[in-house]
């Protein structure tokens, strides 16, 4: 690989590290995108992610415990919770407004 090769492959990876996470479906995520690929590891194991702003930031914990009871009723076990607060924190922080 030539030294103008190296250059273009490291600024690609810089500009895809900065931009909204696509989701396989396409959908693109907001925010940290080690964080959304933590939520769409879990979210997307029974059904396609929600977008974080489909609820307001104080629906979240509760739609999330009720997604770790249908991850129980299925025999999945629970989302671990390191995972559980990173998702957390990503959907009250791109969640939307208040109605």
């Amino acid at each position: 690989m030539t030294a103008r090769h190296s250059s273009l492959l490291v600024l690609m990876l810089t500009l895809c590290a900065c931009s909204p996470s696509p989701a396989p479906s396409g959908r693109v995520y907001p925010g940290d995108p080690d964080s959304v690929a933590v939520y769409l590891e879990y979210c997307t194991a029974c059904h396609a992610a929600p977008q974080p702003d489909s609820h307001q930031a104080s629906d979240w914990p509760a739609v999330l415990e009720r997604m770790q009871q249908r991850r129980l009723s299925k025999g999945m076990g629970l989302m671990p919770a390191p995972a559980l607060a990173v998702i957390s924190d990503y959907l009250q922080q791109h969640a939307g407004a208040a109605r």
